[in-house]
């Protein structure tokens, strides 16, 4: 039970509750984030494991295909996107074939999935014997790829929700077809939920957002010195901090923090941050138009 809801027994913890559970259905309120069930540790890093081991392609391999010069990334991504070789090196291959798995990050699984179903697919050679190998990598692509698209386009959330559930069973059915029941985990069964939070959210939670917010955190934490009273001085300086971001967020759209014009143009003006419309942009460099 522990394994299947990914919640350890307490006897204190709210599914202990018999009298609660008469009057709401806990399990029904989980949501499982599908970076790290997907990504993170996840179905996706364990068929592309699996599926290259299968095809008996070395990470050498892959690591040079990863390498080549002519893959232009976006500028946005294109510091971390040519590090994704790093994760076939020598040095963290073996952490793979230790672990069974990819091990690499969610941020770097996701780069790669673009990446690594290109090269399965144009130089993987798959025999009659690798026909399940296949279908499971596929599937377990199919749901990454769902997630995703559920995520860029909210409002269609309801109709991508069964063919998310569909994918799943389909990923859990051959994946058993072709390696047993040996590598099933936990996260196998916690992606055929997916589809149902599709429908019960309307849009896509995950782990990519709610992280970054640690960060807020260890801004307000950095500077305190007096560890006599860090809990209480941390908890106040956070409560603050977003009691300041909710007010920028309410109020009208103005220029916020530091801001000056340019000395060779006036009308334009660099600023910390820009709230518009309940929109916060950072980093911002206005040109005002005056309508005369």
């Amino acid at each position: 039970m522990e394994q299947m809801y990914g919640v350890n027994w307490n006897v204190d913890g709210l599914l202990a509750d018999k009298e609660l559970r008469k009057h709401l259905c806990v399990v029904q309120c989980f949501t499982y984030d599908w970076v790290h069930t997907l990504l993170q540790d996840g179905s996706f890093t364990i068929e592309a494991f699996h599926m290259l081991k299968a095809c008996k392609i070395a990470n050498s391999t892959v690591e040079a295909f990863l390498k080549d010069p002519l893959w232009k990334f976006p500028a946005a991504s294109s510091s971390k996107s040519g590090r994704l070789h790093t994760v076939f090196n020598s040095y963290r291959s073996s952490s793979s074939h230790e672990a069974d798995k990819l091990k690499c990050s969610a941020s770097e699984a996701l780069g790669l999935y673009g990446l690594l179903r290109h090269f399965i697919e144009v130089y993987a050679v798959c025999g009659d014997d690798l026909v399940d190998h296949r279908a499971a990598w596929e599937a377990t692509c199919k749901t990454v790829k769902l997630m995703l698209a559920a995520k860029h386009e909210a409002g269609s959330c309801a109709a991508i929700a069964p063919h998310v559930s569909a994918s799943a069973a389909a990923h859990l059915e051959s994946h058993i077809a072709a390696h047993g029941t040996g590598l099933v985990r936990p996260k196998h069964l916690w992606q055929m939920h997916f589809g149902d939070q599709l429908l019960r959210d309307g849009i896509v939670l995950d782990a990519f957002v709610i992280e970054r917010m640690h960060l807020i955190s260890k801004r307000v934490a950095d500077p305190v010195k007096n560890l006599a009273r860090f809990e209480r001085s941390v908890v106040s300086g956070v409560v603050t901090e977003h009691s300041r971001c909710l007010e920028e967020v309410l109020s009208s759209p103005c220029l916020v923090g530091a801001c000056m014009s340019l000395p060779d143009d006036p009308d334009v003006f660099i600023a910390n941050r820009l709230v518009w419309s309940g929109c916060k942009v950072v980093r911002i460099i206005v040109h005002i138009m005056l309508v005369g």
